[in-house]
């Protein structure tokens, strides 16, 4: 009894989950590249400067949009 008890929480906890992640989607698009100048610190790679424009969405409305640039190696990706 006890056991059967278990299979139907852990399906609910599921099932939450999944709506949670059908609710709420965050999607995430590179606008563009640049070449930035200097090296890497770590490999002394090329830079390359990232516009990043992520939009979070509810029910596939648009809810939230967020742009931020990221400095980013070509050769060693951090």
């Amino acid at each position: 009894m006890s056991n059967n008890i278990k299979k139907i929480s852990s399906r609910k906890q599921t099932m939450q989950r999944m709506c949670w992640v059908f609710v709420w989607e965050k999607d995430v698009r590179i606008r563009y590249r640049q070449p930035q100048p200097g090296a890497c610190p770590y490999c002394g790679g090329m830079l390359q400067a990232m516009n990043i424009k992520t939009h979070w969405k509810l029910c596939f409305l648009p809810v939230f949009f967020w742009k931020k640039r990221k400095i980013h190696c070509s050769t060693c990706a951090k």
